[in-house]
């Protein structure tokens, strides 16, 4: 198996990204929640838009895991657990495509929400 400082920074990273994904859930997205009231008011909408924000946190999350899990080498004559994991790339492929288009549909969604604001008045 691969040397036992490797297994414990790999989990280490995990761990810590980890942390770093609730604290963007939970300190974060509710200040961008806060922000996106203000402007569109008390639109039903904030709560899809904050609701994709947490899916492409813990798409990214996910990626970031695998790469970690998937960097970890292999011994003599064994498979490495990279190996292993490769049945996820496409999935990871498939999400990480996503991720620019559901930017795109927010960034829209909050065009969208402004100009309709803006021309009722």
């Amino acid at each position: 198996m691969a040397s036992t400082e490797i297994w414990v920074t790999s989990i280490l990273s995990i761990v810590f990204s980890i942390i770093a994904t609730y604290i963007v859930i939970v300190f974060l997205l509710p200040m961008i929640r806060v922000l996106v009231k203000e402007i569109f008011e008390n639109s039903p909408a904030i709560n899809g838009f904050v609701s994709l924000l947490i899916v492409v946190v813990y798409i990214l999350l996910f990626k970031k895991i695998i790469e970690i899990l998937s960097a970890i080498p292999a011994d003599e004559g064994a498979k490495s657990i990279g190996s292993y994991l490769a049945v996820f790339q496409p999935g990871i492929e498939i999400l990480d495509q996503l991720i620019p288009l559901i930017g795109w549909i927010l960034l829209g969604s909050l065009i969208a929400f402004g100009l309709r604001r803006y021309l009722k008045k």
